[in-house]
C-alpha cells in the first residue's frame, strides 16, 4: 500500500518525511474524528508532541467523541469504548506510526501557552495533552515512601514542587516551571516531605521531622507554622488555615497558617481506622475530603475517602471505599483504583458521587505504603501525577484476598561507608523484612510464595575471601536463594541464631499449631514453638550473643499506642520485661557483648534512639539507667559487629555513626556523625556487614529498583475526558 510519505524514489520519500505534511484526507470518509486526531499526533515530526507510549494511544482511542462532533474537536470522553477499538491500533502499529517517546515540557509555548503565563484559551484548550517532566540525569526522585515529596502543581498550573536527591547533596525540595525553566533548588528544605500549596500560589507548606513549615516563593524564606510529627499531607483553606495530619497515626488537626496552637479537626474512630490523612479542601465551600485508613491486616474494607465540614461538627460521610488519597477539581473527585487514575462527578452539597468514573491515566504510580494517590491538580486544567516508566505500576501489595501485605523493597543493596554501591542481592524479589547472619555470609528474608502467603528464604552473600569482585551481583547455582520455610500461612520476621544454624520467626499457625514465635534449624527438621502468642502480636527482632534469649516487641514493629520490649528465653520460661514505659518502644537490638540494649522510642512526636542495660546480663538488672544517643531524632539502631560503633537513621534518612565504649559499668558514647544519605524509609530495615564479608561493603539496605524509573507526568486539559 501507499505509505503516508510516498515518493516515486527513495530520495523523494525521504524528502517527504522531512518536509511534507501528511494528507489525512486520504483516509476513508467514515474515519472517526478522534482516530484522525490520534493519527495527527502519531505523525508529528516533533517527538515531544507525540504520544508517550502505546498506553496513551489506547486511552485516546477509548475516548469517543459525542455524535456530530466537529472534526478536530475532542469530545467529552465519558469513558465509552470506541467502535474502532484495537483493530485501529493494529493498523497504526503496522504502519509504523506509533512512537513511544517520553515527552519534554520545554515546548510549553507551542503546545500550552497558558503554562508560560499567556491566556490559555481557544484552540490551546481544546486538546488533551500528556507530557512527562524531565529532570536532570543526576537526580533521584523521592516520590514514594514515608520520607518522600510527591510532585504538587501550583494553583495556576505554572510550577511544580517535588522532592529529589541530587548527587553529592541531601534530599530536599526542588521547583520547576512548566514553561521549560530549569529545576531550582529550594534552600532551607533539607529533609522536607509532602509539600502542598496555598490557594494564592505564593506559599507552599511541607513537613520536617518535627515541624510543619511554609515556604514563601516570593522571598525564598522558610517559616515555621507549628510542631508536628511524621506528617501525612495537608490542605490550605480559603480563610488562611491549614488542615493537616500531624502523624501517621491519629486524626487531623487545624492551625492558622501564620502559626499558633493546633486544634483537633477530626476524631479518629479506632475501631475502624488508625489514621486520617491527605486532606483536600474544596474551593469556595466549607467542605474538605480526607482519607481514613486502617493498618490492621484484613480490615482494608474500612478504608475510604470521607467528606467533612471545615467548620467542624457533624458526622463525616464516607464518599467511597478507597485505599488512596483523593483530590477535587472541576466538579470531580480524582483518585486511584486498581492502578488506574479515575475521575468521578462529585457534588459535596448534594448526593456525593453523581455518575460513573472516567479513566484519566493507566500508568499511575500510587504509593500504598503511605496510602497516597500521588495526584495533584490546578485550577487551570493541569493535572500532575507520579507515573512508572514502562507501564502500570500497582506493585506495592501482594496477597490472595485473605491476606495482603506491603512490599518494602525488591532488592537488597550493599553500600560502603561513603555511600558507594558495591553489590545487589535478591534482585526482583518483593521483600518485607530481612536479617543478616552474624558472619555476614547469608541473608534471611520474607517474600511471598505461590499460595500468596509469606515464606522465608535464605540468600548467600558474596565473600571477598572467595575472590569474587565486590561489585558483582549474585549468580551461579551455589549462590541462588533457597526456600527455608513452606508452612501454610505466614512466616515472617526471620532472626538468625548467633551460631547461624537456626532461624527464629513468627508464624500464623494452622489448625493444629498456634500462632506464635517458632525456631527451625537449617538443613531440615520441624519448626519448634518458642512462644504461643495467645492472640497477641509479638515479633522477634534479635537473638542474644549467648543464644539464650530472643528480643521480642509486643504490638507492631513500627508504632502502636503501646509497644513494649521483652526478652524471651529460647528454651522456655516467662518473658522478661526490658522496656515497658508507657508509649512506643520498638526495634530493639542487642550489643555484640550482650550487655546493652539499643531501641527506638517515639516521645512527644519525635523518634529518638536510646540505650539501656540488658537486664538479664546484669546481677542487679542494670538499674533504671538510660542514655539518649541520637541528636535531633533518630530511628532503627544497629550495632557494629566489632562493638565500637552504634548506627541509626536520622529523620532525614541519613545513616549516622556513634562511637561507643561498651567495656565499663556505664555506657560511653561520642556525638553522632553523618555517613551518607540512604534509600531507607520507615518500614524498611538495614543491617551492618562485618568487616571483610559481603561484597566489600559495610551495610545492607532495602531498596526499590523502580525508584529510579519513577517520573512526573502531566495531563493538560484533563477535563476534556470528563466532558469539561
Amino acid at each position: 500500500g501507499i505509505g503516508p510519505f510516498h515518493g516515486e524514489t527513495a530520495t523523494e520519500s525521504i524528502g517527504a518525511i522531512l518536509h511534507k505534511d501528511v494528507d489525512l484526507d486520504a483516509l476513508p470518509a467514515g474515519t472517526p474524528v478522534h482516530v484522525r486526531r490520534v493519527l495527527e499526533r502519531c505523525l508529528e515530526r516533533d517527538k515531544n508532541a507525540r504520544f508517550r507510549d502505546i498506553g496513551d494511544v489506547r486511552l485516546e482511542l477509548l475516548t469517543e467523541p459525542e455524535p456530530g462532533a466537529a472534526a478536530g474537536a475532542p469530545g467529552p470522553g465519558a469513558g465509552s469504548r470506541s467502535g474502532v477499538g484495537w483493530a485501529t491500533v493494529g493498523v497504526l502499529l503496522a504502519a509504523g506510526l506509533v512512537v513511544g517517546a517520553a515527552v519534554g515540557i520545554g515546548l510549553a509555548g507551542r503546545v500550552w501557552p497558558g503554562l508560560a503565563g499567556a491566556d490559555a484559551t481557544g484552540a490551546d484548550r481544546e486538546h488533551l495533552v500528556r507530557l512527562s517532566v524531565p529532570v536532570p540525569p543526576d537526580f533521584r526522585l523521592r516520590l514514594k515512601g514515608d520520607m518522600s515529596g510527591p510532585a504538587v502543581v501550583s494553583p495556576d498550573g505554572t510550577r511544580i514542587v517535588f522532592s529529589a536527591t541530587r548527587e553529592g547533596s541531601s534530599r530536599r525540595l526542588w521547583m520547576r516551571g512548566l514553561d521549560g525553566s530549569e529545576v531550582r533548588e529550594l534552600r532551607g528544605t533539607e529533609g522536607a516531605k509532602f509539600p502542598f500549596w496555598s490557594p494564592d500560589g505564593r506559599w507552599f507548606a511541607f513537613y520536617t521531622s518535627n515541624s510543619l513549615m511554609k515556604y514563601d516563593t516570593q522571598s525564598d524564606t522558610v517559616v515555621r507554622v507549628c510542631e508536628s510529627g511524621q506528617g501525612r499531607g495537608g490542605a490550605w483553606t480559603d480563610d488562611g488555615r491549614i488542615v493537616f495530619a500531624p502523624g501517621f497515626r491519629g486524626g487531623l488537626q487545624v492551625v492558622d497558617a501564620d502559626g499558633g496552637e493546633p486544634e483537633p479537626m477530626t476524631v479518629l474512630d479506632e475501631e475502624l481506622h488508625s489514621s486520617h490523612r491527605w486532606p483536600c479542601t474544596i474551593p469556595g465551600t466549607d467542605w474538605f475530603v480526607y482519607t481514613a485508613v486502617s493498618n490492621r491486616p484484613g480490615e482494608e474494607s474500612h478504608n475510604g475517602v470521607y467528606l467533612a465540614s471545615l467548620q467542624g461538627g457533624g458526622e463525616p460521610t464516607r464518599v467511597m471505599q478507597s485505599n488512596y488519597s483523593a483530590v477535587f477539581a472541576s466538579g470531580h473527585l480524582v483518585s486511584v483504583l486498581d492502578g488506574r487514575l479515575l475521575a468521578w462527578p462529585f457534588d459535596p452539597d448534594g448526593d456525593g458521587l453523581t455518575g460513573e468514573s472516567v479513566v484519566l491515566a493507566l500508568d499511575i504510580d500510587a504509593d500504598l505504603a503511605t496510602w497516597n494517590g500521588q495526584v495533584s491538580v490546578s485550577n487551570t486544567g493541569v493535572l500532575v501525577y507520579g507515573s512508572q516508566l514502562g507501564g502500570t505500576a500497582e506493585s506495592g501489595t501482594h496477597g490472595t484476598g485473605r491476606f495482603s501485605w506491603d512490599v518494602q523493597c525488591d532488592q537488597i543493596v550493599s553500600y560502603t561507608a561513603d555511600g558507594g554501591i558495591v553489590g545487589t542481592y535478591a534482585m526482583d524479589t518483593p521483600i518485607r523484612t530481612f536479617h543478616l547472619n552474624q558472619e555476614g555470609t547469608a541473608i534471611a528474608y520474607e517474600t511471598f510464595g505461590d499460595d500468596g502467603y509469606i515464606d522465608i528464604w535464605v540468600q548467600p552473600v558474596i565473600s571477598d575471601d572467595a575472590g569474587t569482585p565486590g561489585g558483582t551481583s549474585l549468580g551461579g547455582a551455589d549462590l541462588l536463594p533457597q526456600r527455608f520455610t513452606s508452612l501454610p500461612g505466614i512466616e515472617a520476621q526471620p532472626i538468625w541464631s548467633p551460631a547461624g544454624d537456626e532461624i527464629a520467626f513468627r508464624w500464623s499457625g494452622d489448625e493444629t499449631r498456634p500462632r506464635g514465635i517458632y525456631r527451625k534449624r537449617l538443613g531440615g527438621g520441624a519448626a519448634r514453638l518458642v512462644r504461643n502468642n495467645l492472640g497477641d502480636d509479638d515479633f522477634p527482632t534479635d537473638w542474644t550473643p549467648d543464644g539464650a534469649h530472643l528480643l521480642v516487641v509486643s504490638g507492631t514493629l513500627i508504632a502502636d499506642k503501646k509497644n513494649d520490649v521483652w526478652a524471651l528465653p529460647v528454651d522456655g520460661g516467662e518473658m522478661i520485661p526490658l522496656v515497658t514505659d508507657p508509649g512506643t518502644d520498638t526495634m530493639p537490638r542487642i550489643s555484640p557483648d550482650g550487655r546493652w540494649l539499643a531501641y527506638s522510642r517515639i516521645d512527644l512526636g519525635l523518634w529518638e534512639v536510646r540505650v539501656v542495660p540488658f537486664a538479664p546480663a546484669w546481677a542487679d538488672g542494670g538499674g533504671d539507667r538510660r542514655w539518649v544517643v541520637s541528636q535531633g531524632g533518630g530511628i532503627m539502631p544497629s550495632w557494629g559487629p566489632e562493638g565500637n560503633e552504634l548506627f541509626y537513621i536520622d529523620l532525614e534518612g541519613k545513616l549516622m555513626s556513634v562511637s561507643v565504649d561498651l567495656a565499663g559499668e556505664t555506657f560511653v558514647h561520642a556525638p553522632p556523625r553523618p555517613l551518607f544519605d540512604t534509600s531507607w524509609d520507615i518500614g524498611r530495615m538495614y543491617d551492618v556487614i562485618p568487616e571483610g564479608a559481603g561484597a566489600g561493603g559495610r551495610f545492607l539496605f532495602m531498596d526499590m529498583s523502580n525508584q529510579d524509573r519513577a517520573s512526573i507526568s502531566v495531563l493538560l486539559n484533563w477535563e476534556r475526558l470528563v466532558g469539561g
